[in-house]
């Protein structure tokens, strides 16, 4: 692997092979094996670590780099322990094997300088945004047939994800995570990766033109449990890849598998295969008073103290009208409510918005109000550094 300013290369990459990248040994701890019970089955799950564990409350950025003045603004928040910004595959992997990992480095060199922390989301899907319709992988990847798109009313790009359920996707988007733990595990104030929400629009036929209620058949190839099968395989090599570092998986809808009988079946069996390769998981919508129409919120009370645990307050004016949200309600359900995200990692939108009770200085008044108070014990999957 040739490291060069910001990027990185591996030598001859044949198209979708997913050529593995050889990744920097880390000195573990030995593991230690924890069973949880789950429905009657017991899951196991090797700890290593330790892992990077400042549990808190977090700022939310979306691609790029990251505003100097964003940066001291937060920098002025005894609360707010870090930012967890947003990248793309395609701005990681310009090239095939090629990878530029300066937009990451860039913005956890202005946190540190600060003190605060980086957790980066890395992107395989893209949705509702003709500037990012064709972000979701690097450009062969799409040439070679290896995404979904969708279109909306407009006729432009409404949906791009890459068929990880596909071994040649899925292998390269595994070696990326490989690079990217080889660059970032050690760092410090590199505090967590995240990956997007199981909703998949992307088992889908192409859609050439936006219909209400119109659901396309599945593509050849593609069954709920292969999509399945894939989320709980990169999740586990990303752990390999960051053994030192919280890796969450965000959940919130998904078909399930041939065999299961409900969402909340589907969620109880993914989340217990997270738990087994040392994941948390998340959800990208904090929804107030016990509501959430999320079947992974509702089995989450099961696995309280198992396995790290987020939520993300995202800034929709439908959703916090419709629930009649406030920033007291979702702190709330996100740290305190039995029923709620039982959060150790809190995503808030600190950015503005046309919700007036979610403005930047309403957010932090309601984290100081309750002092910061966050869920900080050590899950059962991970051992807990600082």
């Amino acid at each position: 692997m040739d490291v060069r300013r910001g990027s990185y290369r591996i030598g001859i990459v044949m198209l979708l092979t997913g050529v593995g990248i050889p990744v920097v040994a880390s000195a573990l701890s030995a593991p230690s094996n924890v069973c949880i019970d789950v429905g009657g089955t017991t899951v196991c799950e090797s700890r290593t670590g330790p892992v990077k564990w400042n549990p808190g409350h977090y700022g939310l950025a979306w691609a790029g780099v990251i505003k100097d003045s964003f940066v001291n603004k937060i920098a002025k928040e005894k609360y707010i322990k870090g930012l967890r910004m947003q990248v793309y595959w395609r701005q990681l992997e310009p090239k095939p094997g090629v990878y530029d990992f300066s937009i990451i480095e860039e913005n956890l060199s202005k946190l540190q300088s600060k003190g605060k922390r980086l957790l980066a989301m890395i992107s395989y899907k893209s949705y509702n945004s003709a500037g990012r319709d064709m972000l979701c992988a690097p450009e062969d990847i799409i040439a070679a047939g290896g995404t979904q798109h969708r279109l909306n009313k407009g006729g432009k790009q409404h949906v791009c994800v890459a068929r990880i359920w596909r071994k040649d996707v899925r292998d390269r988007f595994i070696s990326l995570m490989k690079a990217l733990g080889s660059r970032f595990d050690k760092e410090p104030y590199f505090e967590g990766v995240q990956f997007q929400e199981t909703a998949n629009n992307g088992g889908r036929e192409d859609v050439s033109e936006y219909r209400k209620g119109y659901n396309p058949p599945y593509v050849a190839g593609f069954t709920q449990q292969k999509y399945f099968d894939a989320i709980v395989e990169i999740n586990r090599e990303a752990k390999k890849a960051f053994p030192h570092t919280n890796v969450f998986q965000m959940l919130n809808h998904i078909q399930p598998p041939s065999g299961i009988r409900t969402p909340e079946e589907a969620m109880r069996k993914l989340i217990s295969a997270l738990y087994g390769v040392g994941v948390g998981i998340s959800d990208p919508d904090l929804i107030c008073c016990s509501t959430s129409p999320n079947p992974a919120v509702r089995v989450r009370s099961e696995f309280v103290g198992k396995l790290p645990m987020s939520v993300e307050n995202q800034t929709i004016s439908k959703r916090w009208s419709k629930y009649r949200q406030t920033p007291d309600k979702a702190y709330f359900a996100a740290v305190d409510d039995p029923k709620g995200y039982h959060a150790n990692y809190v995503f808030w939108w600190l950015h503005g918005s046309n919700v007036p009770e979610l403005d930047y200085g309403s957010v932090i008044n309601t984290i100081e109000r309750n002092g910061g108070r966050i869920n900080t014990a050590c899950p059962a999957n991970v051992q807990c550094g600082s």
